[in-house]
This record gives C-alpha cells, sequence and structure tokens, in this order.
C-alpha cells in the first residue's frame, strides 16, 4: 500500500510553520509522508515600454537576474533549516520550490503529485492581488480537490478524536461533504453535526429526522441538533 502525502505549502513564516507543526501530527498518526511546497511568487511590470525604456529593461534584466541567484540561494538556504530544524521528526519531509503565480503553482502541483490532504496556516494576507484572488489559504480550498485543513494556529489532531462540522439541510454541496468524509476516514474521527435552528425551524417537528437521515446518508455515526 502507497503512503498517504500530506502537502504543507510553506513561507517560512512562524504561521506558515503552525501548519507544518499540524501536519507532522497527523503524519505521523497515518504513516504519511510531507510535501512542503513553497511557492516564489514573480511579479512583472506591465505596460508599453518606449526605446529609452528597453534600454533600462536591458540593465533591469541583469539586476533581476542577479537578484533571482540571490533569492534561489536564500531560498535553499531556508529550505535547508528548516529540514534541519525538523530532522529528528519520524515522518519523511520532501521539499518543493515552484516559481510563479501562487494559485496555478498550486494547482500544478496537485495534479502532478498524489496528494491526499492539504495542511496550511490561515495567515490572511493582505495585498491588491488578494483582494480579487483571496488570501492563499481561501486559493487552496477553492482548487483542491482532496481536504483541506487551514489553521490559525498549531493544534494537535487527535486519532478517532470528535469532529464537528456545522451544515445547512437545505443547501449543503455534495463535493464538500465528501471531504469531509474522505478527512475523517483519514484520520478515524467521529463526525458530529451541529445545526443552527432559525426561527423557522422551531415549528418544523420533523428536523431531527432529517438531521438522523442526512447522517445515514453520509455514515456519520453522531448526531447533534444546536441551537
Amino acid at each position: 500500500m502507497n503512503k498517504r502525502n500530506i502537502l504543507v505549502p510553506i513561507d517560512f513564516s512562524e504561521i506558515s510553520e503552525a501548519g507544518l507543526k499540524t501536519a507532522i501530527d497527523i503524519a505521523n498518526q497515518i504513516d504519511a509522508n510531507i510535501h512542503l511546497l513553497h511557492i516564489v511568487e514573480e511579479h512583472s511590470d506591465l505596460g508599453f515600454k518606449t526605446d529609452a525604456d528597453m534600454e533600462s529593461s536591458a540593465r533591469e534584466a541583469s539586476e533581476h537576474d542577479h537578484f533571482m541567484v540571490e533569492l534561489i540561494k536564500k531560498t535553499k538556504q531556508q529550505v535547508d533549516d528548516l529540514l534541519l530544524r525538523y530532522k529528528s521528526e519520524k515522518i519523511k519531509l520532501i521539499p518543493f520550490v515552484e516559481f510563479g503565480d501562487y494559485e496555478e503553482q498550486l494547482n500544478i502541483h496537485l495534479k502532478e503529485n498524489p496528494t491526499d490532504m492539504v495542511v496550511m496556516d490561515t495567515s490572511g494576507e493582505t495585498n491588491i492581488s488578494e483582494f480579487f484572488s483571496g488570501n492563499h489559504a481561501s486559493q487552496a480550498i477553492r482548487i483542491a480537490n482532496v481536504p483541506v485543513l487551514a489553521v490559525k494556529a498549531y493544534y494537535p489532531i487527535i486519532a478517532k478524536d470528535n469532529m464537528l462540522i456545522l451544515i445547512s439541510l437545505k443547501d449543503y454541496d455534495l463535493q464538500k461533504v465528501g471531504l469531509i468524509k474522505k478527512f475523517a476516514d483519514i484520520m478515524q474521527l467521529n463526525v458530529l453535526i451541529g445545526h443552527v435552528k432559525q426561527f423557522k425551524d422551531v415549528i418544523k417537528s420533523d428536523l431531527y429526522a432529517e438531521l438522523q437521515k442526512f447522517a445515514l446518508d453520509n455514515n456519520f455515526s453522531i448526531v447533534k441538533s444546536t441551537l
């Protein structure tokens, strides 16, 4: 049987290592490898250039090449330092470094490398591109066809524990339910279903029966009705 693979996007910040630590906990419990993915986002200026601009661009290109060489050296050192800090862990850490658009490179990695789940931080990036495309965690959730666990800080995930999900019985997404089931299966978690009652639900006598049916249809064993 092939080992499972957990993808951990990382930018070497303290908060991104929270995602790595959580992933290590999970990997130790389910005997998985960890793929560390660092994406260096390249930004280029847009617009038309005059002849004078072209000469300036040639100089800038040379400076850019030098910058990229130094950036690659720095990135390699950061990867080596990270691997050294976690070398005592029993799980295997496999580094990947890509250059380009974050969402595009993440999507390529997911397509080219077997991945069972993604674990990452929710750093809440705030720049103009993320105003339109969402932060890195939201991009991963949008494009990944595997479970994505986004954490604000390191939090131990214990196998065979309980996982609470909040649902709307009216418009839940079957694909997302499938991802929840996959994550629960990987971690051997009991799934508790939470439904927040609205005023119109108070007069609905069969609400609990609907929750039970939802649990039965999706092989969830525990049901909770939450006010």
